[in-house]
């Protein structure tokens, strides 16, 4: 058994999957090991290393444009090939609130939009070994909910201005505006 195949057995997700082929795919499928994209780093980073590239180290500003296209095409590879797939968000260059953008990137990529909320919602859950308790709306269940004006299953980007926020049972948007805290 060679370094990766080893590896797998005892991982449950991979971040990113720069460099993953069809063997990586083949051996993730064996494993159960899912695959966490993160592709709104990427996107990211190319911008930057397009529009500013001396903001990043001249050798970042290379790979992200190698780098970044290459996640995009792996991660529609690794979905036609059947890995599982679940949301990820290493997100340290691109400004606070915007990684909702997230669930574009991978519709873009081949991905079903019905594919990319379920990562993000039942798939993510069962990664971190969770389901029972989070990850679909069901009674009794940890109450972390969004609702979107139009259809996020037609129009993925929806997912980008939520209209209503509840958190634990709590809700602290509606109607698109934040509410007021109540301190009690």
């Amino acid at each position: 058994m060679d370094l990766l195949a080893s590896w797998l057995l005892i991982v449950d997700s991979i971040g990113h999957g720069s460099f993953a082929d069809a063997e990586s795919y083949d051996l993730m499928k064996a494993h159960g090991t899912c695959l966490a994209p993160t592709l709104l780093g990427a996107q990211t980073a190319i911008e930057i290393a397009r529009a500013h590239s001396e903001q990043l180290n001249p050798s970042s500003a290379a790979k992200a444009l190698i780098v970044g296209p290459r996640m995009r095409k792996n991660l529609g590879d690794a979905y036609r090939a059947g890995v599982k797939i679940a949301f990820g968000a290493n997100q340290g260059l691109a400004p606070h609130g915007i990684n909702a953008r997230e669930f574009a990137l991978p519709v873009h990529a081949v991905i079903m939009p019905r594919d990319a909320i379920a990562a993000a919602t039942t798939s993510a859950a069962d990664l971190i070994g969770d389901a029972d308790d989070i990850g679909s709306i069901q009674p009794r269940r940890y109450a972390d909910i969004i609702a979107v004006a139009g259809d996020p299953l037609a129009d993925v980007t929806q997912r980008e201005h939520m209209r209503f926020v509840m958190i634990a049972g709590h809700i602290y948007k509606t109607d698109g505006k934040p509410l007021t805290p109540v301190v009690r």
